[in-house]
């Protein structure tokens, strides 16, 4: 049988090129790990972001509920105001009837 005899720089060139597809297979890994910590933070992120649109949502609604409140407390507090002024002006009618 005949064994064919491989040279020395041949069989460095096969070491290197194993080598190289190993390392390439790393990067691979490397680089699939990255991606799937990339999702799930983004995963985190879009969670957290949800949250935060959810609760300013809901402090958009307070804020609108008080508004129309403060609306209709500042009417309220007009009309007694005015309520008031025309009772303290009667009074000085009627005071100013009881001096003559």
């Amino acid at each position: 049988m005949f064994t064919p005899k491989v040279s020395r720089d041949f069989e460095h060139l096969i070491e290197d090129l194993t080598e190289s597809e190993e390392s390439f297979g790393r990067k691979i890994d490397n680089a699939y790990e990255a991606l799937q910590s990339t999702s799930r933070l983004v995963e985190r992120l879009e969670g957290e972001l949800s949250r935060k649109i959810a609760d300013v949502e809901r402090l958009k609604g307070e804020y609108e509920r008080f508004s129309q409140l403060a609306k209709v407390e500042e009417g309220k507090a007009r009309a007694i105001g005015r309520q008031l002024e025309s009772s303290f002006n009667r009074g000085k009618t009627k005071e100013r009837e009881f001096a003559f």
